[in-house]
């Protein structure tokens, strides 16, 4: 079941997050993701990850983020 792929294989293991912290539900393919992760980057991960999957026709994401990470790359903390 693409559900339990996404919670499991996708979000515990490859992604090493809580799969409580997602609410994931599939119908006719189309996956929706709702919750708040910690960075941007579990959001993009999470988002094509679960794309990828045999089965998924669309993803519908409504994730959200604490911190975005990508806004701090190439940033020097000492300057």
């Amino acid at each position: 079941m693409i559900e339990d792929e996404i919670r499991e294989d996708v979000i515990r293991r490859l992604l090493f997050l809580d799969p409580q912290l997602v609410a994931v539900v599939v119908n006719d393919g189309v996956v929706s993701l709702a919750g708040e992760l910690e960075n941007r980057t579990e959001v993009q991960l999470l988002e094509e990850l679960s794309r990828r999957i045999a089965g998924v026709v669309k993803v519908e994401s409504r994730l959200t983020y604490k911190v975005d990470d990508r806004r701090l790359e190439g940033t020097n903390p000492l300057v």
